[in-house]
């Protein structure tokens, strides 16, 4: 199961994500030209759709203690 990070914009706890794009695969000419991009993209908020995820901040504000490591 995936590890939630901070999110400094939507200011909270999240779970970043990443969502296949079956029309993308579609107009880029199938799979093959697809799953490099795919495996390659971060992960994202769900909820604000920002790459932003700061483990440091989350520290700061006291969402996650120092001793636990979000990798």
């Amino acid at each position: 199961m995936a590890k939630a990070k901070y999110c400094p914009n939507c200011q909270r706890m999240v779970t970043p994500t990443k969502k296949f794009n079956w029309w993308l695969c579609l107009f880029a000419g199938g799979f093959l030209w697809y799953l490099p991009f795919y495996f390659l993209k971060g992960k994202k908020c769900p909820i604000c759709k920002s790459k932003c995820m700061s483990e440091k901040k989350a520290i700061r504000k006291g969402l996650l203690s120092e001793s636990v490591t979000v990798k």
